[in-house]
């Protein structure tokens, strides 16, 4: 090798090692103490957005207008340009279309024109006082609801909240009412340090507020709340529960 080619690799730098480039230091500008920031998760924008739309639903746009078919046309012309819809939003129907008013059919005192109410049931192998826990653990036990009582699900969410031995509860929620016992118990489990993950659908129609409001207090209560992309609404119930037994660990799982 020339002393010429020498002196160009030693110049031209490519023969000597990069080391690894150093981050820059993170400071704050002078008189700030902290550095601030905030997080945002798909289920916070879900919650919040979902809020904003009940509060709007009053005041929604039109999308569609049932009339009729013996309704005038100039009536037609009236209601929609009052309710500012289109022609395309207007269907005309034949059938009645207040169906709730026949509620008051069903509450005429005619018992023989009524089908026989559903009575629930509890299965024999639940009614000997013991655990949930304890007979699944010998059998599995198949549940038929409507005709198998749903407090039976509910007891077993309650027993779980209490049982010291269950760490963790997972479960499903569709459609909840006010004054359902299953959020209170969730709650209580996750005050006495279980693991307790709920996934909500705070998009299940007409029980959206219902929804936000125990998905809130869930959150407040530690429950790790998931609102997910999408639920089938058939209205699944999906409970797990997970339970040591004599070193193993139990997992009772409940379908609806």
């Amino acid at each position: 090798m020339s002393a010429d080619q020498t002196q160009t690799l030693s110049t031209c730098g490519c023969c000597k090692a990069e080391g690894s480039p150093t981050p820059e230091p993170v400071q704050n500008r002078p008189g700030l103490s902290s550095i601030q920031y905030r997080m945002g998760t798909y289920a916070s924008f879900l919650l919040a957005m979902m809020e904003d739309n009940l509060r709007k639903r009053k005041f929604g746009d039109t999308v569609r207008l049932e009339v009729s078919q013996t309704m005038p046309r100039e009536m037609i012309e009236y209601l929609t340009e009052s309710i500012g819809a289109e022609q395309d939003d207007i269907y005309k129907v034949s059938a009645p279309m207040g169906l709730s008013d026949f509620w008051f059919l069903y509450g005429l005192n005619r018992p023989d024109l009524k089908e026989a109410p559903i009575r629930e049931s509890v299965p024999a192998c639940l009614q000997t006082g013991e655990s949930i826990f304890d007979i699944v653990k010998r059998r599995d036990v198949l549940l038929h609801h409507p005709f198998n009582s749903y407090s039976i699900i509910t007891d077993l969410i309650k027993q779980a909240a209490e049982d010291d031995d269950v760490l963790a509860i997972k479960i499903c929620l569709y459609r909840t009412g006010l004054d359902s016992p299953i959020p209170p118990a969730l709650i209580e489990a996750s005050e006495r340090g279980k693991q307790v993950t709920v996934v909500i659908e705070i998009k299940a129609r007409f029980d959206e507020a219902n929804n936000i409001e125990w998905a809130k207090q869930l959150e407040r209560a530690g429950v790790q709340v998931v609102s997910p992309v999408l639920i089938t609404p058939d209205g699944n119930t999906i409970a797990y529960s997970y339970r040591r037994m004599l070193g193993e660990l139990l997992l009772v799982r409940g379908l609806k």
